[in-house]
Parts: structure tokens; sequence; C-alpha cells
């Protein structure tokens, strides 16, 4: 499953791959460190209207949750979801 995210040379471009891991959680990658700011935070926002276009029709209440940012071996960081309607 992809969403439209915006890349650089070395990363994938134009798309964010993410697995669904059982119904409880999805991994993905939205970009590298070394991505500006709103690179970062539009493959973000792409990658959740891609997750949530993808939920299923049988599932009731609110899809997400929660939405947690790390980089490979960091601490995760919970995201604010009041930031992710802009």
């Amino acid at each position: 499953m992809t969403a439209a995210c915006v890349g650089q040379a070395g990363a994938s471009v134009g798309s964010a791959a993410y697995d669904v891991v059982g119904m409880t959680a999805s991994a993905a990658t939205i970009g590298k460190a070394s991505f500006e700011v709103n690179a970062l935070r539009d493959n973000l926002m792409a990658l959740i209207a891609d997750l949530q276009k993808a939920k299923p029709s049988a599932s009731k209440g609110q899809y997400l949750k929660r939405v947690t940012v790390s980089s490979t071996m960091g601490p995760g960081v919970v995201v604010d979801s009041g930031t992710l309607s802009a």
C-alpha cells in the first residue's frame, strides 16, 4: 500500500509504503532525518489521508486513535491529533 509523498534522493520518491500489523498498528517510513520539516509533515499528512481512505467499512468509531513518530532507534513522540487536520 502506498501514499503519495514528497521524496528526496535515496528515499522512496513519490510514495510511502506502510505495513498493517494485525488489527492494531501500522508501521511506515515517511522520510529521512535529512528531510526538511515541511517535506516530513507533507509525507505524514499524505500517509494519514491514505490510511483514512483504507478504513474498512465495517470499522466503527475513531479509526486512528494515536499517531507516534520516531527515528529508527529513537523514542516515539506522540503527535497532537489536533494538528493532523491542518
